[in-house]
């Protein structure tokens, strides 16, 4: 079920990223995030640490993935966060800056439908432990000017499901904040959000892609057991 409205920011607001990338004694992959929860039965294909792309089991090859339905994009805050800080009028404002830049840059490579089908995969797709917090004197009349947006663990996280079984066929994550990346670590204000955001939704299109790419594999490839690192 996908959660809507400025409630799911005080319910999210608990879930942790906590992305690992080693393998356990059984070759099971030892990773798991608040939003998508636990992978051991997924398949690295791409990224290390707490970044990747990874592919659920499966016996059965996966249709090609043209089309698209995305319910609408999610955001949770991280517990870090001064949840009074945000309005819920500029919650929603943020999300949806999100969910239209996210079907912005999808549209260019897949058919986007309105609605779940058997002939669409259900892209699910959260920005998840976003920091906000209010600087100043906060005695004063509040101002979209004294919020600051920290991005230092937040990821866009996503999971393609199959439109037919609603199993989920592969996950993404990608946190942007790196020691080369400062950038995506700076508070930035209200007017720096929409260019973080975009820079969100570009990592997430390329994911997808490559998911693309990876779930079009023969399903011998697919369902082989994570390497160890």
């Amino acid at each position: 079920m996908v959660r809507s409205g400025f409630t799911s920011l005080i319910l999210s607001a608990v879930c942790v990223l906590a992305l690992g990338a080693c393998s356990s004694n059984n070759d099971k992959l030892d990773a798991m995030t608040g939003w998508l929860g636990p992978l051991a039965q997924f398949t690295r294909v791409s990224g290390d640490g707490n970044r990747g792309v990874f592919l659920g089991p499966a016996t059965t090859p996966a249709a090609p993935v043209e089309t698209l339905y995305i319910p609408p994009v999610d955001v949770t805050l991280s517990p870090q966060s001064a949840l009074e800080a945000l309005l819920p009028a500029e919650f929603e404002e943020i999300r949806g800056l999100l969910d239209r830049r996210v079907r912005e840059l999808l549209a260019k490579e897949f058919k986007i439908v309105s609605g779940p089908g058997p002939d669409a995969y259900t892209l699910r797709v959260a920005l998840t432990n976003l920091v906000v917090k209010r600087v100043g004197n906060t005695a004063r009349a509040r101002s979209r000017d004294d919020l600051r947006f920290g991005f230092g663990v937040a990821a866009i996280e996503s999971e393609i499901r199959d439109g037919t079984t609603n199993g989920r066929r592969a996950v993404t994550a990608a946190p942007l904040a790196t020691a080369q990346n400062r950038l995506a670590t700076a508070d930035v204000t209200w007017t720096g959000l929409p260019a973080q955001l975009d820079r969100f939704a570009a990592a997430l299109a390329e994911q997808i892609a490559a998911a693309r790419t990876a779930l079009a594999a023969e399903p011998a490839a697919r369902d082989a057991p994570p390497q160890k690192p």
